[in-house]
């Protein structure tokens, strides 16, 4: 799926109360909702999904106490896993379980269409600037951006033809591009430097997710919690932060 087209700016502001149970679960709902799951399970009111294109496991925990029932038919396979989990103050139940695993924070941040606000009005791209499709001719610059042991180059040629993405050319160099992640969070977009702390990333992705809301119900994105400028940018666009960390455990095979 592709979007080649560049609209609007800032129009009234769109505030909306979003029951913060509904952000916390924003991983799992848009799972659900995308139907690409086939592990779902409940524990008290803590939930787990895994989605299947990407093999994630998601988790939003009520009381640390539901961990061990949720993860006991997944904790002593072989093979890499990973789980995003929507409570980091359930840490040290986890490392219990997983002792071995690699654990990193994230500032959650969730987006509805609801709560989606347009660039400011003195944003303009310049004017060779357009929107176009990411074709294989793409592939060399994403990989070289985007690949690390996580984000394979496989994953990556799969990620972009099998989700919504977009790039952006001017003078026909290729300066921006952005999409989604197979598990379905909101991510890998990249501006070339010459091109940055214009806005150009606030308008590319305020059209990208015009277009992702009219088949997702709601986004989601991890954020390092030392970028700053992704933090001011999704915050600009309607994005919540949530008060509570993400953790992404990365599981290895057991030899």
């Amino acid at each position: 799926m592709k979007i080649t087209s560049i609209s609007g700016v800032r129009a009234d502001e769109k505030t909306r109360d979003i029951p913060e149970d509904k952000l916390r679960r924003a991983p799992v709902l848009r799972t659900l909702a995308s139907g690409e799951y086939d592990s779902l399970m409940s524990a008290g009111r803590s939930v787990r999904i895994r989605e299947t294109r990407s093999g994630y496991y998601f988790f939003t925990v009520d009381d640390a106490g539901d961990i061990p029932e949720l993860t006991d038919d997944i904790k002593a396979d072989g093979g890499v896993k990973r789980f995003i989990a929507v409570d980091s103050e359930c840490e040290n139940v986890w490392r219990g379980i997983f002792p071995d695993a690699e654990y990193r924070y994230f500032n959650m941040t969730v987006i509805t269409p609801e709560t989606l606000r347009p660039p400011y009005d003195d944003i303009r791209l310049p004017g060779d600037v357009r929107m176009t499709e990411t074709d294989d001719s793409w592939d060399e610059l994403i990989i070289g951006v985007c690949a690390d042991e996580e984000f394979t180059p496989e994953l990556l040629k799969r990620q972009f033809r099998e989700n919504l993405s977009a790039g952006l050319v001017s003078d026909g160099k290729k300066i921006g591009f952005v999409s989604t992640h197979l598990n379905g969070e909101l991510g890998s977009q990249w501006i070339s430097p010459e091109f940055r702390g214009k806005g150009i990333g606030q308008i590319l992705l305020y059209n990208y997710l015009n277009e992702y809301f009219k088949s997702n119900p709601i986004g989601f994105a991890l954020c390092a919690p030392h970028n700053a400028g992704a933090k001011k940018m999704v915050l600009n666009l309607g994005f919540s932060i949530l008060d509570r960390q993400a953790l992404l455990i990365t599981v290895h095979d057991r030899k």
